[in-house]
């Protein structure tokens, strides 16, 4: 996703997220890697019991994150974009 992110204090800035598709790895277990330099410059992994859990754990960390940190996220346009509750099919 490519938005723009609108803080409390009116500034805007870039926001991208990128939420890789589940990986696994005998040592760790099932796991997404989050790209947003908005939050912060390193990825995070977020680690499920299986691809569906690491899958929606990923996006709900990153949405509440930045939501927590923003007043609203705008399109191009300047819509406003709304995140699901859910993490949706097309997240990859």
């Amino acid at each position: 996703m490519h938005a723009m992110a609108e803080r409390d204090d009116g500034t805007v800035a870039p926001l991208s997220i990128h939420i890789s598709q589940p990986d696994y790895e005998e040592s760790r277990g099932y796991f997404c890697t989050i790209r947003c330099s908005f939050v912060r410059k390193k990825p995070f992994m977020v680690f499920g019991w299986d691809e569906n859990q690491a899958r929606e754990l990923s996006y709900k960390f990153i949405r509440d994150v930045v939501l927590d940190r923003v007043r609203r996220v705008v399109d191009a346009s300047g819509r406003e974009i709304a995140f699901d509750e859910d993490a949706p099919s097309d997240i990859y």
